[in-house]
């Protein structure tokens, strides 16, 4: 990887469309790779990106016919009660 370029979090952030904490949680993930380059900076590399973004394309079929894993009949989804509504 020492061919690779690293990009600073606010770039990637910016390619992404998205805040710098969206960031951050996919390095936690394990989504993206990254490296420290001093006490709190952080770069991510560009391959690690590219290889993200491929990961996450979605073709047009997938919009008009999403998965049925991903689907969930109403009797399937739970509401979240609070103990006091059961009084």
């Amino acid at each position: 990887m020492i061919n690779d370029k690293y990009l600073k979090i606010q770039v990637v952030a910016e390619i992404l469309s998205c805040i710098d904490q969206h960031i951050y949680n996919l390095i936690v993930e394990g989504e993206l790779e990254a490296i420290k380059v001093g006490a709190r900076a952080m770069r991510v590399s560009e391959q690690s990106l590219l290889a993200f973004i491929e990961r996450r394309k979605i073709s047009p079929e997938d919009l008009l016919d999403p998965d049925q894993e991903t689907k969930q009949s109403p009797a399937d989804q739970r509401v979240a009660r609070s103990k006091w509504v059961d009084k």
